[in-house]
């Protein structure tokens, strides 16, 4: 495991990268050009994106092999992803993240939380206001939530700390 600084130039070397801004959207598309050299079972190669936005940004967020994260948000936000984790924290507003192979992390947040996953954990922390959850083949884990849950679990555990309210 190696972490490398690269510059944008050597990065398009490898990868075909689109970055369109249109309006208050931001797209980010990235392409391996060369198949079976760079990105193998043998070699693989991780990119990360930083992207600072305003405070009262609604984040709509989608990605495939990759995790997601939000934090400091005022706004509703949105998080999908195939095999990837998600990660949200201090957003005032809804929050609505899926993911497919892959966990997900909700911490203090004040508002209605919508999460699903399959063949994934999901973990709460903190939460005022009511939490809808579907869950194949993982477990759920809450502590400190004030607010109404509805959860459906196949395959899975609930673990519960700190409730104060209803569990349906």
């Amino acid at each position: 495991d190696k972490l490398l600084h690269t510059d944008m130039d050597e990065l398009r070397e490898y990868f075909q990268i689109s970055i369109t801004n249109t309006g208050n959207d931001l797209k980010i598309e990235v392409r391996e050009k060369r198949k079976n050299n760079l990105l193998n079972w043998r070699n693989q190669i991780s990119l990360n994106f930083e992207i600072l936005a305003p405070v009262k940004a609604a984040c709509n967020l989608k990605a495939v092999d990759g995790d997601l994260s939000l934090n400091g948000f005022n706004g509703e936000q949105y998080s999908k992803t195939v095999d990837g984790d998600i990660k949200i924290q201090n957003i005032k507003g809804a929050v609505k993240a899926s993911t497919t192979d892959g966990d997900i992390s909700v911490r203090d947040i004040t508002g209605a939380v919508d999460l699903g996953t399959a063949d994934g954990d999901i973990e709460l922390k903190k939460i005022r206001g009511d939490v809808r959850m579907k869950v194949l083949d993982g477990d759920v884990q809450f502590d400190d939530l004030k607010g109404n849950i509805r959860c459906s679990i196949i395959d899975g555990d609930i673990f519960k700390y700190r409730y104060h309210h209803h569990f349906r």
